[in-house]
């Protein structure tokens, strides 16, 4: 490994495409439930221009095309369970080339405490 200033422990979380789609997808809909489009329609009645919404990020990118009238809620939530998806497909590329990561399923909690305690004492 390369000098380091610190030491420390990566650990990053396996989980099958299919669960974390289903994940995505229920966090979504609770984000829309708790008041998501609600959010962005405060922001922009309060003079944040809907472009500068759009840098906020992916939800609100879409939540603004809703607003605008350009999709209706339905397509809204279809596309950004799409483009959420693409996005944690990326970030787990990225995440995977980095070799220091130590991958466990969820599961494995005897291991992944195993391996704490190692790096610990």
């Amino acid at each position: 490994t390369k000098n380091k200033k610190y030491d420390f422990l990566q650990i990053g979380l396996t989980l099958e495409s299919k669960r974390l789609e289903k994940k995505i997808n229920k966090r979504l809909l609770q984000r829309v439930r708790a008041g998501m489009i609600k959010e962005v329609k405060k922001l922009h009645n309060t003079g944040v221009s809907w472009k500068r919404l759009e840098s906020f990020g992916l939800e609100y990118k879409f939540v603004a095309k809703h607003l605008r009238g350009e999709i209706n809620r339905g397509e809204m939530i279809r596309l950004l369970e799409i483009a959420i998806r693409q996005y944690a497909k990326r970030q787990m590329t990225w995440f995977k080339r980095d070799k220091e990561i130590q991958w466990f399923a969820p599961s494995d909690t005897k291991k992944v405490e195993k391996n704490v305690s190692n790096f610990l004492i």
